[in-house]
């Protein structure tokens, strides 16, 4: 098994950690703005203190300035994805913003990094996406309406796609703890400046600490070393498999939902995870 794989499979595992903390903090009615923001800051804050501890961090211009660029994409995909879970017809787009991520990156990648790609992975792929979205989706394969929540997940997916592909751009040429520490940083300034702008009635108890904090941080230390895994990941793997065997962190957390946060159980859900895993397979070989 080649290590960008490793990795990345690792970081997902630990991601579904993090994503369903976030579920259970939802459930609890967390404001999600809120909440989002701090993790990020969090996020940060535990990526520098082991970048500072056991890693060689480097904060000269150009880390910076990558830095600020995608950390300013990333707060903003963050703020419109969370306001798209707040709008009442997002339910039935939400299938379509894993599955949409994923195939415009492998397209654009092929394309812009002149990444190969054989009939098997192109297999892989559909595999992947068909059984993504029947993981996603409550009621099987249904067709989505043209409303709001759809044009709102379109907006996320291409966001966050421009997002992948800077990462990778950037991370040619610089180690991957320098680029995602300051991205955070970044990435919550962005959030709360949004936030400011579009919807202040979220940042009243912004720094305002609760009995509920150590979970935000415990879904911020997971969150954080994903995401330090998904980047070293993409540094060294072909952004085109990195980013479609990142499908698998929905499976671990319909896994993790089903067992541990007593979600109700779907057949076809079961069924679209053994497709999802049999895509990954054909993907990264």
């Amino acid at each position: 098994m080649e290590l960008w794989l490793i990795l990345i499979l690792a970081a997902h595992l630990v991601a579904s950690v993090s994503t369903s903390l976030d579920k259970y903090m939802m459930n609890k009615g967390f404001n999600l703005f809120r909440t989002g923001t701090l993790k990020m800051f969090f996020d940060g804050i535990i990526l520098l203190t082991l970048g500072v501890l056991f890693l060689n961090l480097d904060f000269s211009t150009t880390p910076m300035i990558f830095a600020a660029i995608i950390g300013g994409i990333y707060g903003a995909n963050n703020f419109f994805y969370y306001k798209s879970l707040k709008m009442e017809d997002i339910e039935d787009a939400m299938p379509f913003f894993s599955a949409g991520s994923i195939l415009l990156v492998f397209i654009l990648s092929t394309i812009l990094f002149k990444e190969a790609s054989t009939s098997i992975n192109y297999i892989g792929l559909v595999f992947i996406l068909v059984g993504l979205y029947i993981v996603i989706s409550k009621n099987g394969i249904s067709i989505p309406k043209l409303n709001r929540g759809f044009l709102m997940v379109a907006v996320v997916v291409i966001i966050g796609s421009v997002h992948a592909l800077l990462s990778k751009k950037f991370l040619l040429n610089i180690n991957p703890i320098n680029l995602v520490v300051m991205m955070y940083f970044f990435a919550t300034l962005t959030m709360a400046l949004m936030q400011f702008l579009f919807d202040r009635e979220s940042l009243k108890y912004m720094i305002k600490p609760n009995k509920n904090l150590a979970i935000l941080i415990l879904g911020a230390v997971f969150g954080s070393i994903s995401v330090f895994l998904y980047f070293s990941a993409l540094a060294i793997g072909e952004a085109s498999k990195v980013y479609a065997v990142g499908a698998i962190q929905v499976v671990f957390v319909f896994i993790i939902a089903s067992l541990f946060l007593k979600e109700k159980f779907y057949i076809h859900r079961l069924l679209g995870t053994i497709v999802v895993v049999a895509g990954i397979y054909f993907v990264a070989i």
